[in-house]
């Protein structure tokens, strides 16, 4: 079984709830062979999710601590989505 940051390859079919997947296109840390596989074997395990590729951002890009990588307008637009995916997915209390 896989172990680290790619897991879910080996255990996708395990998967229970939606998925996001947050990624930059300049990331050398998770390349893009390995998000589409990622992609590929939670497609393949009937999985939902939602994929984002951003541009002009590489890995950690929307951690603003990482002065380096931080990104401020992907940063933004990454933070945008994935508010709105988890009020899509996790109900609001009564």
């Amino acid at each position: 079984m896989a172990a680290g940051p790619h897991a879910v390859l080996d255990r996708a079919a395990s998967v229970d709830a939606p998925v996001m997947l947050r990624v930059g296109a300049e990331d050398h840390v998770v390349p893009a062979d390995q998000v589409r596989a990622t992609g590929t074997a939670l497609r393949a395990a009937g999985v939902g999710f939602v994929q984002h590729v951003c541009e002009n951002a590489g890995h950690a890009f929307a951690g603003g601590h990482r002065s380096r990588a931080y990104r401020p307008g992907p940063a933004e637009t990454a933070w945008q989505r994935t508010w709105a995916f988890l009020d899509r997915h996790i109900p609001t209390p009564a």
